[in-house]
């Protein structure tokens, strides 16, 4: 057999001759195959934020990495949006932006010309942030002493309110 032919990728359409000459028991044969190559998937894995674990805290940022598994790099760009939740995805970067929802966030890989495109999500979990509530100066005061202003103020900068659990005596609040 003669005229073997090998494709080079990347081509999708291949064709293949293959020649047989006639000799005193046969006539001359020819042949031809076409050999398809589909593009290759890849899987996305491991999209991850630099924080331990998958969790946050309100406030905070956290850079979104991608791992593209062994042998499926292509040269595809990698692009990251968001799904839902509190937080805005620019670039690499997913910035908390509330504690209500987690922030779930894309990483979508795009096709080239072998490899299909690929997409992978995260979700990362939000936790409220702490905060510290201070008393300005209080004075000693005395059965029969007047009202008095309280102040308060939350280092969060949200509205601090008052509450009295005493049972005995009187408060006003």
């Amino acid at each position: 057999v003669t005229g073997v032919q090998t494709c080079a990728l990347p081509i999708y359409n291949c064709v293949v001759q293959a020649t047989k000459a006639a000799d005193a028991d046969y006539l001359d044969a020819t042949d031809q195959v076409t050999i398809t190559v589909a593009k290759a998937s890849r899987t996305i894995t491991a999209l991850t934020n630099t924080v331990d674990g998958t969790t946050v805290t309100y406030g905070d940022s956290t850079s979104i990495a991608l791992s593209i598994a062994a042998g499926s790099l292509g040269t595809g760009s990698v692009t990251y949006i968001k799904i839902s939740g509190d937080c805005t995805v620019v670039g690499t970067t997913a910035t908390i932006t509330g504690y209500t929802n987690n922030c779930v966030v894309q990483a979508t890989k795009a096709a080239d010309a072998d490899y299909l495109d690929a997409t992978d999500q995260v979700t990362i979990t939000v936790a409220k942030a702490s905060q510290a509530i201070s008393f300005g100066p209080l004075t000693d005061k005395h059965v029969g002493d007047g009202d008095f202003e309280l102040t308060a103020t939350a280092d969060s900068g949200l509205t601090v309110t008052y509450d009295s659990s005493t049972q005995i005596g009187r408060a006003h609040v």
